[in-house]
């Protein structure tokens, strides 16, 4: 509890102005915690992390139970299937300042306040700890998500849950439509636990529309080992996983099925009267759609002309994204 209580304020020290700080007095310092507080103080571990942005993350903490924890994300939306939100407390608070995630720019406002009301001498005043819910609003706001009914999370979980949190939040940076967004909807929600959910959340929260593309190309790629596996296994009577199989033959022979010809199967599954195909169609404007998806990729991976679709034409790359999300949840 030193030790954090130690690393919370070097850590905001070593935010702010090094000329300044030289004047600080060295003297101590802690965050206020009731008996429940220290207990999570002493017993709460960040399991994972995920950054959205160089000042936005989320963490899966384990305390007992596990919570999800964003920190600086503006959370407008707080019913979300699967997590609760809870209170955020004192002792939670300092471990997620100890480690670091509590710092950023402060403005030269917020500095003079944090040298006024957080960093002054506690040696010359009656001191019994600061209080979190005093000087909260000076760093970045955190939220904390019970996670329910989970006694274990594993990797591709936290980002489910992650997908969800953001699409409640909206945190969705190409413009979206009604369609595409009830699509992504059931992509988050009525997947698969197999499906990628890593990329999702990667292709969800891109910048552009193309990092979206590769983000939910790279999930398709997944479906490509899968299915052509399939017969392999089903004639040597293996019990692996398609998945686990495809994943063993890149490992071992460095194997991995060609792209053309795999997402030409994957289009042959779907009938022409498809909403997943509808929307290919009407993106690829009359071009092969295998070969249009694969030449989309290709010219945004290797720069070698000007991108198919224009990055301000938005109708175009939606329809696309959203077939794209469709073969991937479909096939």
């Amino acid at each position: 509890m030193i030790l954090a209580n130690q690393s919370f304020f070097a850590n905001i020290i070593g935010a702010l102005n090094n000329v300044q700080a030289e004047y600080i007095e060295k003297c101590t310092r802690y965050i206020a915690t009731d008996d429940t507080e220290k207990s999570w103080l002493k017993q709460a571990k960040i399991e994972r992390a995920y950054r959205f942005s160089k000042t936005t993350c989320a963490l899966l903490v384990k305390y007992i139970d596990y919570y999800i924890c964003t920190v600086n994300v503006n959370i407008i939306e707080q019913k979300v299937v699967g997590l609760a939100l809870e209170p955020v407390n004192s002792g939670l608070a300092t471990l997620l300042g100890a480690e670091g995630y509590l710092t950023k720019e402060f403005s030269v406002d917020t500095q003079t306040e944090i040298y006024e009301r957080v960093l002054y001498d506690t040696s010359q005043v009656e001191y019994t700890g600061h209080n979190w819910t005093d000087i909260k609003g000076l760093f970045p706001p955190i939220s904390c998500f019970h996670v329910e009914g989970k006694d274990s999370i594993s990797r591709n979980e936290f980002y489910e849950l992650l997908c969800r949190l953001a699409f409640e939040n909206k945190m969705c940076n190409n413009p979206m439509g009604k369609i595409s967004e009830d699509i992504w909807e059931k992509i988050f929600y009525e997947s698969d636990k197999e499906i990628n959910f890593n990329n999702l959340l990667l292709a969800y929260t891109a910048l552009s529309w193309d990092l979206t593309y590769l983000y939910l190309y790279q999930c398709l790629e997944d479906r490509f080992a899968e299915e052509s596996v399939k017969e392999l296994k089903e004639k040597l009577g293996i019990t692996l996983s398609e998945k686990e199989l495809s994943g063993i033959l890149y490992d071992k022979l460095e194997w991995q099925p060609r792209d053309l010809e795999s997402i030409d199967k994957i289009i042959k599954k779907f009938s022409q009267s498809s909403t997943a195909l509808k929307l290919l169609e009407e993106s690829a404007m009359k071009e092969s759609v295998p070969k249009f998806i694969y030449a989309v990729r290709n010219g945004i991976v290797h720069e070698t002309r000007e991108p198919l679709i224009p990055l301000g034409n938005n109708e175009r790359w939606e329809k696309l994204i959203a077939g794209m999300l469709l073969l991937i949840k479909e096939s």
